[in-house]
């Protein structure tokens, strides 16, 4: 279940009927900044630096809003760049178009650290860590074509576990605090699955959770990412 401060309340996937989304205005929902972004997308917030992280995919640029004083800072990046998490030892990962790399935003420099497929026809989409420190992310067709995307598990070790396909968008990972249920998108679809995990990180029991063109007579849309 959705709440909002308005007082509205969404559940999805059971049952309920639908209503139309209240007007930005009255949602709760405030601006905080922005850069003119073509393609927005990832917003991480850095709790130990107070600033809100996120890129502009299309623009290959990284941001960081200092929600304090206001000041935005900016990086450019070597190619498309995804989404964004901190590491544990210090520094970020940044999800660029072909893999996963360290990012450094003193030096400005970005270091590979692995690809999770070898394709020229997709490229990575979006990512999350969750607290065991394993990298959840997933591949999208770049014509937006064709269902050969994949999801995959990145284990601290590095090591790329194919965990479901094929989508032809991935989006939006995010899971239960107790890292026994994880959410996934099909945004082409407008679908959410609910897996189960397991201790190990093996996904199971994949079920559909929301189909987004149920509303689509309300203007809903379709899923992007996601948070718990």
């Amino acid at each position: 279940m959705i709440t909002r401060r308005s007082g509205l309340k969404l559940a999805l996937g059971m049952g309920v009927a639908a209503v139309p989304l209240p007007a930005l205005a009255d949602s709760g929902i405030r601006i905080l900044g922005g850069a003119g972004d073509l393609l927005g997308e990832g917003p991480l917030w850095s709790a130990d630096t107070g600033r809100i992280f996120w890129v502009n995919i299309a623009a290959q640029k990284i941001y960081a809003l200092n929600l304090k004083t206001k000041a935005l800072q900016t990086w450019d990046a070597p190619k498309p760049v995804c989404y964004l998490a901190e590491r544990k030892s210090g520094g970020m990962i940044a999800g660029l178009s072909d893999g996963v790399y360290a990012f450094d935003e003193t030096t400005s420099a970005f270091t590979l650290l692995m690809r999770p497929e070898d394709r020229t026809d997709t490229r990575l989409n979006d990512g999350k860590v969750d607290a065991k420190g394993r990298l959840w992310t997933g591949t999208m067709h770049l014509p937006w074509s064709e269902k050969v995307g994949a999801f995959y598990r990145v284990d601290t070790d590095l090591k790329a576990t194919k965990v479901d396909g094929p989508y032809l968008c991935t989006n939006g990972p995010t899971f239960s605090p107790d890292l026994k249920r994880l959410w996934h998108v099909e945004s082409f679809d407008k679908v959410v699955y609910v897996f189960d995990v397991a201790e190990d990180g093996t996904l199971s029991n994949k079920r559909l959770f929301v189909d987004f063109k149920t509303f689509e007579a309300y203007g809903w849309g379709g899923p992007d990412g996601m948070a718990t």
